[in-house]
């Protein structure tokens, strides 16, 4: 298995559509969010970034690109 997850493919939302795992391209199973968050910190996945809410939460994001479909919100859900 390669050590660098990919890009994003899809995720999985909670009851109030936030985004609580990713499914990665290179990986079998979803990812909860706090550990994208570590391995987006360690260069181990593509396309996404980590950012901040205002009470200093992290959460995976992705990076702006002229395509909207690759998008995490815009992702299929599993």
């Amino acid at each position: 298995m390669t050590d660098n997850a990919g890009k994003p493919v899809a995720v999985r939302k909670d009851k109030d559509g936030d985004i609580t795992h990713v499914k990665f391209k290179n990986r079998d199973r979803m990812t909860p969010v706090d550990q994208a968050v570590n391995m987006t910190k360690q260069g181990k996945t593509d396309g996404i970034r980590v950012n901040k809410t205002g009470g200093g939460k992290e959460y995976v994001q992705d990076i702006p690109d002229a395509s909207k479909k690759d998008n995490l919100a815009n992702l299929p859900e599993k």
